[in-house]
């Protein structure tokens, strides 16, 4: 009996002791801003930088979600490897368990590995919480956190959504702006009519006016350019919705909760000096959705990009567009409930409805842009 409540002493000045160097350590090493490593540096100057944007111009209407507790964590280091932002005012062993950094920007804090109230981020396994879960530390509640590599900085250019601003962005969206929207869960549409060769056709025909909507972003034309296009996008998705109206419904819900949290974490981006183009190649380059078309021709894209990636693009541009045309449609969208739901879609309905502007015709946009030869290739990619 003794000599296993003398182990079991032993056993926990042990764990005390580990404890309490991890905390020791973490009040000792690396304690000031430049002794951090080069990508933490930039990432933390970056998300300052990004919360001062904020601050003064929300990228979303009634929400700065940079100012929500939020803790990054470096996956490739092995330990003390958290830092908070909005996490300032802690008590106790949590206020031991941290060390403040201060840079010319702002101040943050690194929570040593074994910190018992950020132990979560040891256990969970995912990158970022899930929907329901919520996490307390102190007095912060619905602590965020987002897990990240030293690669993920390194492919800023070709592949921005990973970079991780942009990434806590896009999912910090899902989990605060859209709690309330509706998704797949909600017993919504979901994909179960696919597309014929026809509804391909039509999906690559728009994907012709997608470009064209970039186009008149990037020159910043003139606002009649735009709802020229809109007008000739709703012809379109009139003559899909009549090909496939369980398809495009669906597909309006996904690309509404995707594009828009692509939306925002692309202009997260743009706000703090990087390139993000809408849609990008494999070196980072400036592509396009008729790329697409040649590309599912050639068999190197499947064409269940239709109903995957693309919603994430697809949505950014839309919001863009609507910045342009009609500045409400983001407050419009903070009224939704699961039970009202609004989608991208209906608000370029909307718009194009109370329009005096026709759209062309779908022959004359089949024409266009050489709709028989689209309809060839979504013909082979459905056999």
């Amino acid at each position: 009996m003794k000599k296993n409540l003398r182990r079991l002493i032993i056993a926990l000045i042990i764990i005390i002791l580990i404890f309490s160097l991890n905390m020791i350590m973490n009040k000792s090493m690396n304690t000031e801003f430049k002794a951090l490593s080069s990508t933490n540096q930039e990432l933390i100057q970056n998300y300052f930088k990004l919360q001062r944007s904020e601050a003064e111009d929300p990228i979303w209407d009634d929400f700065n979600l940079t100012e929500k507790p939020v803790i990054f964590v470096d996956k490739s280091a092995w330990f003390n490897n958290a830092y908070g932002f909005n996490m300032n005012d802690l008590q106790g062993l949590n206020q031991v368990g941290t060390q403040s950094i201060t840079t010319l920007e702002g101040t943050l804090r690194r929570f040593a590995s074994l910190n018992p109230s950020t132990w979560f981020l040891n256990l969970s396994i995912g990158n970022f919480p899930s929907f329901d879960t919520h996490h307390t530390v102190d007095r912060y509640r619905d602590v965020f956190y987002i897990k990240y590599t030293s690669g993920d900085i390194a492919i800023q250019n070709s592949e921005p959504n990973r970079y991780p601003t942009s990434f806590f962005m896009h999912e910090f969206t899902h989990y605060t702006i859209q709690r309330n929207w509706p998704d797949g869960s909600n017993g919504l549409p979901s994909f179960e009519v696919p597309l014929n060769a026809e509804g391909v056709a039509l999906a690559f025909l728009q994907y012709h006016i997608y470009d064209a909507m970039i186009t008149a972003l990037n020159r910043n034309l003139d606002k009649a350019v735009l709802e020229q296009l809109i007008m000739d996008w709703a012809v379109i998705r009139e003559a899909r919705a009549q090909n496939n109206a369980n398809f495009v419904a669906s597909e309006s819900y996904k690309l509404t909760l995707e594009g828009v949290a692509t939306y925002i974490d692309r202009h997260a981006a743009l706000r703090i000096g990087q390139k993000y183009e809408y849609l990008t190649d494999a070196a980072g380059n400036e592509s396009h959705f008729a790329k697409v078309i040649e590309f599912v021709d050639q068999g190197k894209m499947d064409p269940s990009f239709i109903a995957n990636g693309a919603m994430y693009y697809l949505g950014s541009v839309l919001g863009d567009v609507l910045d342009k045309v009609y500045p409400e449609w983001q407050r419009e969208l903070n009224t939704m409930t699961i039970d009202n739901p609004i989608t991208l879609y209906d608000q370029l309905h909307a718009y194009a409805q109370s329009s005096e502007m026709k759209g062309r015709s779908l022959s004359e946009l089949k024409s266009m842009y050489d709709y028989d030869t689209i309809l060839e290739i979504a013909y082979k990619v459905t056999q």
